[in-house]
């Protein structure tokens, strides 16, 4: 379910009768009893981020959400423009430069944010809403905000801790032998769990050409002059045909 913008939230005054009270101040229930106040607006954030490609980065939104321009919605910000929006930084907290960002009526929960042309995912990279969203006095061009009833809505707000960008994709995978299939992955990986069928079978789907899953035997990562990869063998029997 997603939330719709405008929507509020209070703390339920406590009931003498309902017992002692759920929530209090301090660390031991003895502290004061929170009691009902003042309405407050429910404000939209990222909830999670996902790499499609190594320049394609998804992001779910809470609500539905949209870019308003002062008196009507914007599909498509120029990178310049959604770099008010939305920041993307690399592990060591530097920026990452942006291409374009979209997000449509028909898709109004997922923002699609393209990085520039010489950027590429990698891990540890995070997002997070740009200050400049909610900046009073040096407002965003193009403000993301979350749609209520067609018009403009709650801004969104910046996290306290920024959203790390999951790997959401692959880059390739080639079969070494029949029975050995290497997939080639985006970023620095690792695989804790033990080389097992059943653990194999948790991280990796192999198909045939009729779209039959097939049996694994187990599976590891390793590393090639710096390019990582998950090695998959084919249970006993199995082998690699053209098509799956």
């Amino acid at each position: 379910m997603c939330l719709p913008a405008g929507e509020t939230l209070n703390i339920q005054a406590a009931d003498p009768a309902d017992g002692e009270p759920l929530l209090t101040a301090g660390t031991d229930g003895a502290g004061p009893v929170y009691v009902e106040g003042a309405s407050i607006a429910i404000k939209p954030t990222v909830v999670s981020a996902k790499a499609v490609s190594e320049r394609v980065i998804q992001v779910t939104l809470p609500a539905d959400s949209g870019f308003w321009t002062g008196g009507a919605w914007d599909e498509t910000l120029t990178g310049d423009e959604c770099a008010e929006a939305i920041v993307i930084k690399r592990a060591d907290g530097t920026m990452r430069d942006i291409a374009s960002c979209s997000l449509t009526a028909a898709s109004a929960t997922t923002l699609t944010v393209t990085l520039a042309s010489d950027e590429a995912f990698a891990a540890g990279d995070w997002i997070n809403v740009a200050a400049k969203n909610i900046d009073a006095e040096d407002p965003a061009t193009k403000p993301l905000v979350a749609r209520n009833s067609g018009s403009n809505g709650q801004a969104f707000v910046p996290r306290a801790a920024a959203v790390t960008i999951a790997p959401g994709f692959v880059v390739a995978a080639f079969a070494l032998t029949p029975s050995v299939i290497a997939v080639q992955l985006p970023v620095t990986s690792y695989m804790g769990a033990a080389s097992t069928a059943e653990t194999c079978a948790e991280v990796v789907e192999v198909k045939n050409a009729a779209d039959e899953v097939q049996g694994l035997s187990g599976c590891e990562v390793a590393a090639f002059d710096g390019v990582y990869a998950l090695m998959v063998e084919l249970a006993d029997g199995v082998v690699f045909a053209e098509g799956g």
